[in-house]
């Protein structure tokens, strides 16, 4: 046993009670002095933070009322295109049924003529 404390003795020799007194002192510094490093690091974390969350939400924000404004000019693209295929359809639906009047009133011509015409 008494070789072990001889051995550790000879490794780390013994300090005087100033020393000891100093060295703590010092340490309990660069205690300190990192705790108030790591305090300023967590304030700039969170300063950070909370800009960037800030940048967040207006990206959010712009990127929704963008949505909205496509949307809206789409719902009236539609609307236009819709009119214009409403009028088409409609312009068509008289072409047809002008188509069959003039039918009709050719027909109704030609029905007294067509016996003057068979005979010979």
């Amino acid at each position: 046993m008494s070789e072990a404390k001889e051995h550790r003795s000879e490794e780390y020799p013994a300090r005087q009670p100033g020393e000891v007194f100093f060295l703590g002192s010092w340490v309990q510094g660069e205690l300190r002095d990192l705790r108030q490093e790591i305090r300023e690091l967590r304030q700039e974390l969170k300063g950070t933070e909370s800009a960037l969350r800030q940048e967040l939400r207006q990206e959010i924000l712009a990127l929704r009322k963008e949505l909205k404004d496509t949307e809206s000019s789409l719902r009236q693209e539609l609307k236009q295109e819709l009119k214009g295929v409403r009028a088409l359809v409609w312009t068509t639906i008289g072409i047809a049924l002008t188509a069959l009047a003039l039918m009709g009133t050719t027909l109704a011509m030609l029905v007294p003529i067509l016996p003057k015409l068979r005979a010979p």
